[in-house]
């Protein structure tokens, strides 16, 4: 397998867009594990959603702050899966899942929307602010709505240190495909990447199993090992992964925390701040182990 600055310079990623924080000395075995939440959101905004994955950008705002007064400061999953975290101290990754426009939006002037979440990170950590977005084109046949600004906004977020992972093109459940479909899903997707981000499009390492649903056979799962360097996952409960680097047997199911709309998001705030989290498990079938 290719090495992170391998993949960094083959991608065409200029000096200084992601930065390198590697540890002096020791193995993966040998670094510091402590446990950092990695959240999944989906939509930041005001429409009505039964299942609670829509979170209104005062709600955002209120998880930051709180987050913030515990002194968690944000890192990166893409520093997390290649065992190169560049912050000390308390550590909170963000992930938003399916590329919605209320996680990135922008006025006719390319002024971000300071309640988009893009926005609000900025706001709140200023050039520390980080996330990873797993994108899917589901949605009108683009990322973040706003057609016109679908390519600017995809550079903008790797030229500011931001990671984009690939939620495959449909948002189709793994489950429900062939070994094929699952083979031309990510092709799509991967397509779609390059047409938008040129050559660098090879920085998509990272994969998002739509729904949380895995392959139904293990040549299927074979499939995202094949292509992916690592994949997450959400599931029921609160799950945290060890840092800085996850367990061999666990990167291409590391576990996230789901963020809701209201109690359901505070609650998990709670636990995160006080530490009570379910412990990591296996959560692919054996079956499709490798």
């Amino acid at each position: 397998m290719k090495s992170r600055r391998q993949f960094i310079k083959e991608a065409g990623i200029c000096a200084g867009t992601l930065l390198l924080f590697g540890f002096s000395g020791g193995s993966r075995k040998e670094m510091s594990a402590t446990e950092v939440p990695i959240l999944a959101y989906h939509d930041i905004g005001y429409k009505k959603d039964r299942a609670g994955y829509t979170v209104t950008p005062d709600e955002f705002k209120k998880h930051l702050e709180i987050l913030c007064m515990n002194d968690y400061k944000p890192e990166s999953l893409d520093n997390l899966v290649w065992g190169e975290f560049r912050t000390c101290g308390k550590k909170v990754i963000f992930t938003f899942d399916d590329a919605w426009e209320g996680q990135f939006r922008m006025d006719d002037n390319g002024e971000i929307d300071p309640d988009c979440a893009v926005g609000m990170l900025k706001s709140f950590y200023g050039r520390e602010a980080n996330a990873t977005f797993f994108v899917s084109f589901d949605k009108g046949n683009t990322a973040f709505g706003q057609p016109e600004k679908e390519k600017y906004k995809l550079n903008w977020l790797l030229d500011n240190g931001f990671g984009i992972g690939n939620h495959t093109y449909d948002h189709v459940f793994l489950s429900e495909l062939t070994e094929e479909g699952i083979k031309e899903q990510i092709a799509k997707a991967d397509e779609k990447f390059e047409e938008l981000l040129g050559k660098r499009w090879k920085a998509v390492k990272i994969f998002c199993y739509p729904g949380g649903e895995f392959p139904k056979t293990k040549n299927g799962m074979d499939i995202i090992k094949k292509r992916f360097v690592a994949a997450v996952r959400t599931k029921r409960g609160y799950k945290v992964v060890a840092s800085p680097y996850p367990p061999i047997g666990y990167m291409y199911e590391i576990p996230r925390i789901g963020m809701y709309s209201g109690e359901k998001g505070e609650n998990a705030l709670d636990r995160i701040t006080e530490g009570r989290y379910d412990p990591l498990s296996p959560s692919i079938p054996r079956s499709l182990r490798g």
